[in-house]
């Protein structure tokens, strides 16, 4: 027990008297990659701003300056509510409104403008109705009262209601010497003519008269008193009867129009009742002048040029070459004369010696007559094709193939000719052995020679057509297509043919020994 007390009283002891000794801290890291401390001077003056010294980013120096060295003199701690040593009231807001500016003398209704680079100008206000222009000198913005200068003009300009109070002026001449007032009678158009005597107008041109709708008229209203004609002029004009008169150099004529009827009636010597009107189709109403067809002063209307002339109900139309009366009879108590005309033809058949898919024919060893089968049917017997031929010359034939496979010619193609459909009742005289094209049309006739001693082929132009008549010296039908051939021994053969209908084929009279030709 002793012993245990002893030991305590020694660990007291040593605790009492043992100093305790304190960890001294760790050095602070460095912010940043560098490491080691900041040096400054040994001394600095007081408010000056720290600079750094070297390039080394850890040695500092006085920069000798301080916040006070960068305000004006007079911008110290007791002013500094100023800015450059000038006051608020040098400076203007940026959110309130421009109240002037600074070396420009503002007036009201100016602007300020550029009278070069950094300099400034203010254009004072114009006076009333002035417009804002150009100068004359290009250089600065401008007031004028007047558009334009005499040597330059608006080009355009757009005006909803424009008013002129003042009489105007065009190139220094009076408006009012330029132009007439719609009201007032005219007296006279630049460019035209006019005798103002009260009566006549005089123009050196056509009067044309256009209407946006696209109607046109000339008026001119009743006389009251008669007109004369006037010898050496061209004039229309009405009458003081109510009627037109015509009058031409001098002669009078009164054509009367009633709309009712719708008849004209010329007056005048025979010779002025000649109406001439060129490539036009007419149409003439029945009876035009009153009478019979036949009379004596009554002809049938004559087509000039291209057109064709046709008096109406009857039918009878004339186109510069035939007069066809339609299904009219022709009835005469005289003569007709001229009714078979004589066609004489070089050739009416062979091949075609042209390029293939031609339009027009050509066989070059033939010596055709120029025209000679103008009005004609020309066959394309190889393909079947035919037309009328509208023109010829020594060795083509022109006209558009229809009908057939190709409707064209092939070199080799087969040709033949024959009577066109106005050309019925008609002789034909073929001066070489060749072959004729007979037509399968109901009523048609047509009577065909062989010159000499040649042999003339006709042909049938319809396979279904048959000839029956008399060949030799009995009648003969043949079969249907066969032709009928001249006898090429004798001289001058010759067979008129009748078609009963399109397939019905009559001889009706003949010269010479005939035969049949079988098959084309």
């Amino acid at each position: 027990m002793e012993k245990t007390l002893f030991v305590w009283l020694l660990l007291v002891t040593l605790m009492i008297t043992i100093p305790v000794f304190a960890v001294p801290p760790s050095a602070p890291t460095p912010v940043g990659s560098g490491s080691g401390d900041f040096s400054g001077p040994a001394s600095a003056t007081d408010g000056n701003f720290v600079s750094f010294d070297g390039v080394g980013g850890k040695t500092g120096k006085d920069s000798g300056s301080k916040a006070t060295d960068f305000l004006g003199a007079s911008a110290k701690a007791a002013d500094a509510d100023k800015l450059d040593n000038h006051d608020s009231t040098y400076f203007q807001v940026a959110y309130a409104a421009l109240s002037s500016i600074g070396g420009l003398t503002e007036s009201a209704g100016g602007f300020p403008y550029f009278t070069a680079d950094d300099t400034w100008a203010v254009l004072g206000i114009g006076t009333a109705y002035q417009i804002l222009h150009v100068n004359s000198g290009a250089t600065a913005p401008d007031w004028t009262s007047t558009l334009g200068s005499s040597s330059t003009r608006l080009t355009m300009g757009y005006f909803t209601n424009l008013e002129i109070t003042n009489s105007p002026t065009v190139n220094g001449t009076a408006l009012s010497a330029l132009y007439q007032p719609l009201d007032s009678t005219l007296t006279g158009l630049a460019g035209i003519a006019i005798t103002v005597d009260g009566n006549n107008v005089t123009f050196p041109g056509a009067i044309i008269t256009t209407a946006e709708d696209g109607s046109r008229r000339l008026a001119v209203l009743a006389n009251t008193v008669g007109v004369d004609a006037t010898s050496d002029a061209f004039e229309l004009y009405p009458d003081s009867d109510n009627t037109w008169k015509l009058n031409q150099n001098g002669t009078e004529y009164t054509p009367t129009l009633s709309p009712t009827a719708g008849q004209v009636t010329l007056f005048g010597t025979s010779a002025a009742r000649t109406w001439t009107i060129p490539d036009v189709n007419v149409t003439i109403p029945a009876n035009p002048i009153g009478g019979t067809l036949g009379a004596t002063a009554n002809v049938i209307p004559k087509a000039s040029g291209t057109g064709t002339a046709t008096l109406q109900a009857s039918g009878i139309t004339e186109d510069g070459t035939n007069v066809d009366v339609g299904a009219l009879n022709l009835v005469t108590t005289g003569q007709i004369t001229g009714l078979t005309k004589i066609q004489v033809l070089t050739n009416t058949s062979g091949t075609h010696d042209g390029s293939n898919d031609a339009a027009i024919l050509t066989d070059s060893g033939e010596s055709f007559t120029t025209s000679q089968f103008v009005g004609m049917t020309l066959y394309n017997i190889t393909d079947g094709s035919s037309c009328t031929v509208t023109a010829n010359d020594g060795t083509t034939v022109t006209c558009t193939l229809a009908g057939g496979t190709d409707n064209n010619w092939d070199t080799d193609d087969a040709w033949q000719v024959g009577p066109g459909s106005k050309q019925a009742g008609s002789m034909w005289l073929v001066t070489a052995a060749a072959t004729i094209r007979h037509p399968a049309t109901a009523k048609y006739t047509a009577c065909y020679m062989a010159n000499g001693t040649n042999k003339l082929t006709i042909d049938m132009a319809s396979d279904s057509m048959v000839f029956k008549g008399t060949l030799n010296t009995a009648v003969t039908t043949l079969d249907a297509g066969d032709s009928v051939d001249t006898s090429g021994s004798t001289a001058d053969d010759y067979i008129c043919i009748i078609n009963v209908s399109t397939t019905d084929a009559r001889g009706l009279g003949k010269r010479g020994t005939l035969a049949d030709g079988g098959a084309s």
